[in-house]
């Protein structure tokens, strides 16, 4: 069964524009990541929107495995950059489907998230409607 997460990438963290079939590793996947998971990544500030669908092409691994502080990473490939294009804050403030979603109403203030089938779906439908050729990656 694929899960569906939200991770937050605060100021900084990437830093050059990653493309699809790019592969890189995430360190702070939540530890229950699992390889063919599919993954949105929110960029604060100063984007403030969902910029990249990702696929998880491991599962997540402690690392260091001796770290005081449990950190799980996990490799991951860019199956989509939104760009310009991504799911903007105010967007989806404004859209009356995601106001019970649990990411949006903390403000993103976390490194991780759960996404709940239909949450998954509505944010789906969103950026396939902004970004009709990424249609077949979700």
């Amino acid at each position: 069964m694929v899960n569906y997460w939200l991770w937050v990438e605060k100021e900084g963290g990437i830093e050059n524009e990653m493309e699809p079939d790019d592969e890189f590793e995430w360190e702070g996947c939540h530890y229950d990541t699992e390889e063919e998971d599919l993954i949105l990544i929110y960029r604060t500030r100063p984007y403030k929107r969902i910029q990249y669908l990702i696929k998880a092409s491991s599962d997540s691994k402690l690392y260091p495995k001796n770290a005081v502080d449990e950190i799980y990473n996990c490799n991951c490939e860019v199956l989509y950059n939104f760009k310009d294009n991504g799911l903007q804050l105010k967007e989806m403030q404004d859209n009356n489907l995601l106001e019970d979603w649990y990411p949006l109403k903390v403000n993103f203030v976390k490194m991780k998230f759960p996404i709940e089938e239909k949450f998954w779906n509505i944010l789906k439908d969103l950026l396939i409607e902004k970004n009709p050729d990424s249609e077949n990656l979700f």
